[in-house]
């Protein structure tokens, strides 16, 4: 019944990933499609290479990219072009696009994003625990700016409210 669901979930973040890489590329529509599965494809994947868990982390990695940016963290004319991002160009920091970001969820995407699996996450447990760190020092921010009387939140200054990090480390914790 567990495997059941977290399949489900599994499923959902991957049907999640796919609808948002959609405008990846601006050809056709059969473009489209083929680089909305292909730009959460780790590099191994693209090389073939043997696939574990670090995939799925990296495929994390871009849907967290996409959600805190607003954009893809490769952009691409073709498919062709895609791959050779993918497989050799480093993506820009997500704080490149979002300079509110904090840097400890700056370095979460970036570590989950690793083009070597060996620079990754090594397990969904680690990957968690800077999910659970990123969350509570949110959560004293926001307490310390709610306590300085400015009429500003920290939801206001940071732009990622507390409970988008307790939802990734809640979806990461389910796997």
């Amino acid at each position: 019944r567990r495997e059941s669901s977290l399949r489900s979930l599994f499923d959902s973040l991957t049907g999640l990933t796919s609808h948002l890489t959609s405008s990846a590329l601006k050809h056709t529509s059969r473009t489209r499609e083929s680089a909305a599965r292909a730009i959460a494809r780790s590099p191994e994947q693209l090389r073939m290479d043997k696939i574990t868990h670090q995939t799925d982390i990296y495929s994390l990695g871009v849907t967290m990219f996409r959600l805190l940016t607003g954009r893809m963290p490769y952009e691409a004319g073709s498919r062709v072009a895609l791959t050779y991002a993918i497989l050799n160009t480093p993506p820009e920091r997500p704080s490149t696009f979002r300079p509110d970001l904090p840097p400890l969820l700056d370095k979460i995407v970036m570590t989950a994003m690793s083009k070597d699996p060996a620079h990754r996450y090594r397990s969904w447990l680690d990957f968690g625990k800077d999910l659970s760190q990123a969350f509570t020092a949110l959560r004293l921010e926001r307490v310390n700016m709610e306590s300085t009387e400015t009429g500003w939140t920290a939801d206001m200054v940071v732009g990622i409210t507390p409970e988008v990090c307790e939802s990734f480390a809640l979806m990461v914790a389910a796997i």
